[in-house]
């Protein structure tokens, strides 16, 4: 996942203005259809390292969906450019849905600004892509290490509990942080997102009330 994302976003430097979002979505579809072929429990273990077991049960998770950065952006502008790209592929139908807003995990963890997309795909899976701002400490990283902390899997479990007992396992643990649990947003969603300091892997785990 991480390395043929680099190798598409290095296409243009990791600057989201010098991409054409027709391309990079074509790209960004082909790397999804790929890691939904791949095994979630794998994928879970090498970004966590597991600690004890996730849940009482030992099935392994189903994923939700995954998260894809698309790099950095100078002007809030090439963040509506996508936004408006991504309405006229509604509008042709090739995608489902559209939610976006401003992240609240980057400003809180990474001292710069950054966007979020949500996008239903017509298979009935999802996508969401993440942009930050070429701005302070956020620069500061390795290309491969912004691509590793905004790109992730999200795995679905079957309660709300069931993110509170997960994301229990690694509060206070050395070498994970917990950087953001929502209980029942306004779609009902109740997630977790949790880092590995030693690997700047992140793995999300969300409940749907819906589902």
């Amino acid at each position: 996942m991480y390395e043929q994302l680099y190798n598409l976003l290095e296409t243009n430097e990791f600057e989201i203005e010098e991409a054409d979002p027709s391309v990079l979505w074509g790209g960004l579809l082909s790397l999804n259809e790929k890691m939904h072929r791949e095994q979630p429990a794998k994928l879970l273990a090498e970004c966590l390292d597991l600690v004890g077991g996730a849940l009482d049960s030992q099935d392994p998770l189903p994923i939700d969906h995954f998260a894809y950065y698309i790099g950095e952006y100078r002007n809030d502008k090439a963040v509506f450019d996508w936004i408006e790209f991504m309405y006229r592929e509604m509008e042709e139908e090739r995608i489902r849905s559209l939610d976006y807003g401003p992240s609240y995990i980057v400003p809180l963890h990474y001292g710069t600004q950054g966007w979020w997309l949500s996008i239903g795909l017509n298979d009935g899976t999802a996508v969401e892509l993440f942009a930050c701002k070429q701005f302070g400490p956020w620069l500061r990283y390795p290309k491969a290490k912004r691509l590793s902390l905004m790109s992730h899997p999200a795995y679905r479990v079957g309660s709300k509990e069931d993110v509170f007992r997960f994301v229990d396992r690694y509060r206070g643990t050395e070498g994970y942080e917990i950087l953001k649990l929502t209980e029942e947003d306004s779609v009902g969603h109740t997630y977790g997102h949790i880092r590995n300091n030693r690997t700047n892997r992140v793995v999300e785990i969300v409940y749907s009330s819906s589902n």
